[in-house]
């Protein structure tokens, strides 16, 4: 359900109250879940009262904990799930570190990451463009701008709402590119203090349990469907090891296109 009035201009007006309970209702009745499409806390506000089950993105602004702590109780208590989307930033912050598209974990995007590099002037005067107009900020603020809302994260998930980890893939230049999205969707978790088996929680067993299928996914038991990935270095010590992928499994089965790559 797409309720908010942006992100970005031009903006709409915000989906009538109305109709947002009214879609709750119908939803609930026909045993579905429902989510929310948010960008700021009011439209986190307008989700909560009218019965959504989930919010999809992570605000912009920081969280005020002084005078939102009410809303966040609420979400809690209401057992609503909120799926984070950090890596939204990568459109403006990737353009401005251009290094970061020569680590190794990029070559296996070889296509994309050329076709990036190809179009990086332009990512970077849009990036510069939209920090420094529509954020009104130096370049310089801008970074600091974003890293409360990895701390927000952690404290979020320690008042115990359920966070799952989420990417939005295929976001605004590109830059957040699936497959390694997910990895450092974590990373961004692990800059704001959130420690390595909380952040794995968030990315499998929470997940589970928003979409209730943790009686068949989210942990490694007997009974359970068997997806998994076998690293070959230790995640708990830093979660950028969810990058040393030795083997992929899924429903059982070791996949051989990536047991084959792994060997030469």
């Amino acid at each position: 359900m797409e309720i908010e009035d942006g992100p970005f201009p031009p903006l709409i007006e915000h989906m009538d109250t109305a109709l947002i309970r009214k879609i709750a209702e119908e939803a609930h009745a026909n045993n579905l879940m429902l989510a929310s499409h948010i960008s700021d806390l009011e439209e986190v506000r307008l989700s909560v009262e009218h019965g959504v089950d989930a919010l999809m993105h992570f605000v912009d602004a920081p969280i005020d904990w002084e005078n939102d702590l009410d809303l966040l109780m609420k979400i809690k208590e209401k057992n609503i799930s909120w799926v984070t989307t950090l890596n939204m930033g990568n459109f403006l912050t990737y353009p401005l570190h251009p290094e970061w598209l020569e680590t190794k974990e990029w070559e296996i995007f070889e296509v994309e990451r050329e076709e990036l590099k190809a179009n990086l002037e332009h990512a970077k005067q849009m990036a510069i463009g939209i920090i420094t107009g529509y954020f009104n900020m130096e370049l310089e603020e801008w970074e600091n701008h974003v890293s409360p809302s990895f701390n927000d994260v952690n404290r979020l998930d320690s008042l115990g709402i359920n966070i799952v980890l989420g990417t939005d893939p295929g976001s605004i230049a590109g830059f957040n590119i699936t497959g390694l999205n997910v990895h450092e969707e974590m990373q961004h978790y692990q800059k704001g203090g959130m420690n390595p088996l909380r952040i794995i929680k968030c990315a499998t067993l929470n997940a589970a349990i928003m979409l209730g299928v943790q009686e068949d996914y989210g942990t490694l038991e007997a009974g359970k469907y068997a997806n998994m990935v076998i690293l070959s270095e230790n995640p708990l010590e830093d979660i950028s090891n969810t990058l040393s992928i030795d083997v992929v499994i899924k429903n059982g089965e070791f996949q051989e296109r990536m047991r084959k790559a792994n060997r030469h």
